[in-house]
This record gives structure tokens, C-alpha cells and sequence, in this order.
């Protein structure tokens, strides 16, 4: 009983956690995030910008 109840806990917190960030996703994408614009300067002002697609195309 006890593996049913962790199972089904665990299956909707992944239902859940789905839900959330594509509703983040939305909303950032449509830059309706509150302080969204502090994240957007920050990023573009990161090297990270450049340095994450390198990275991407040196593991393949």
C-alpha cells in the first residue's frame, strides 16, 4: 500500500513540475515574468550566452 501511495506522489509531482515550467516557459517567452527584464539584461550581458552552444556541440 504504502509503494502505491510513493508511486502515485511521485508520478504527480513530475505531472506538476511539467506544469510549472512550461507555464514559466510562457510567460518568459512573452516577457511577463515579474523582474524578467533583470534576468533578460543579465543574460545577455553573460559569456555564458556564447559559451553553453559550444559546450553542446563539443559533447556530440
Amino acid at each position: 500500500m504504502c509503494t502505491i501511495v510513493i508511486v502515485n506522489f511521485s508520478l504527480s509531482m513530475v505531472g506538476m513540475l511539467a506544469e510549472t515550467s512550461r507555464q514559466l516557459w510562457s510567460f518568459s517567452r512573452d516577457k511577463g515574468v515579474p523582474g524578467g527584464w533583470w534576468w533578460w539584461w543579465w543574460w545577455s550581458l553573460s559569456p555564458l550566452t556564447t559559451f553553453f552552444p559550444w559546450l553542446y556541440l563539443q559533447s556530440i
